[in-house]
């Protein structure tokens, strides 16, 4: 028993890709002031902070590495702040969650 398949026929179609090209230049069109938005907004201040976060700043920039990071970790009431936190959201995040299924099958329910 043999399988016998038809030729494939690719059809070129001149105008799809004009389209195409239009349909793109409008979309990068809609995307570029959100993207430019972000960069200035968002990701060049995370940039600096980071970079910030290596220097001891006073009247002049001094490079201090891991200096700041080391004193944060070594200090008491950091780690006292990071327990609360932690327990914070131990409890909060179930509540939520569970608040939030309770509804949605509450609604869901409903009709």
């Amino acid at each position: 028993m043999m399988q016998s398949s038809l030729p494939s026929k690719t059809i070129k179609n001149s105008k799809k890709k004009a389209t195409d090209t239009s349909h793109k230049k409008s979309a990068y069109g809609l995307v570029t002031p959100f993207v430019i938005f972000f960069i200035v907004t968002i990701l060049i201040p995370i940039i600096i902070s980071f970079a910030f976060s290596f220097m001891k700043i006073g009247y002049s920039f001094e490079f201090v590495g891991f200096d700041n990071y080391l004193a944060i970790f070594r200090d008491p009431l950091f780690i006292k702040s990071y327990t609360n936190v932690l327990i914070i959201m131990a409890g909060s995040i179930p509540i939520t969650m569970l608040l939030a299924i309770y509804f949605a099958v509450l609604l869901n329910s409903a009709q």
